[in-house]
């Protein structure tokens, strides 16, 4: 659990121990919706930008770190192509597309986590 420390203490730690093994970012969102409002995603890879796409299409404030800017563009990009392609679809609106990118923020500052 150190890699949570950050999390507000007043979390059933139990529950969490039981839901953390196997657990999704959609579904570890629904687990702490109103403990946590921010999210620090290390990596804008291919996992990276995927998780934060998630959880800022969840609601969440995202806070998305490479040590390259060339990384953090081609993540910010993919992200807004793979929100584009919902928006194509219909099953979001061109502003909801907005908001979500709206709630990511990518840094290669560590400190601004």
């Amino acid at each position: 659990m150190k890699h949570f420390e950050a999390i507000d203490r007043t979390l059933d730690w139990g529950s969490y121990a039981r839901f953390s093994c196997c657990c999704n970012v959609i579904g570890f969102a629904a687990f702490l919706e109103g403990a946590l409002r921010q999210i620090v995603v290390i990596g804008a890879g291919t996992m990276g930008n995927g998780i934060g796409h998630t959880a800022a299409a969840s609601g969440f404030d995202v806070t998305l770190i490479d040590v390259s800017e060339a990384i953090l563009e081609r993540g910010m990009s993919t992200i807004s192509a793979n929100l584009q392609r919902g928006v194509d679809k219909g099953k979001i609106t061109a502003e909801d597309k907005q908001q979500v990118l709206g709630r990511i923020r990518a840094t290669s500052d560590v400190a601004a986590a």
